[in-house]
């Protein structure tokens, strides 16, 4: 069977400290910040992992899809 066992949440920045509150009881973490760009990077310790183009990787991840 299937479980929710993730899920990604988009916060406005004002609201950061309301949604940290209201999810004290459940383990959760911030994975990045959202900023005006063609690009999705993806950065860790480590240097940069993925930074191209949105619209390149939309193609990509609808590409199954195209039948």
């Amino acid at each position: 069977a299937e479980s929710n066992s993730r899920l990604l949440c988009e916060v406005a920045i004002e609201k950061t400290t309301e949604f940290e509150r209201s999810m004290a009881n459940v383990a959760c973490v911030l994975i990045g910040h959202v900023v005006e760009s063609e690009r999705v990077a993806i950065r860790d310790q480590q240097g940069v992992k993925i930074d191209l183009p949105w619209q390149q990787l939309k193609q990509v991840w609808q590409s199954p899809l195209a039948f």
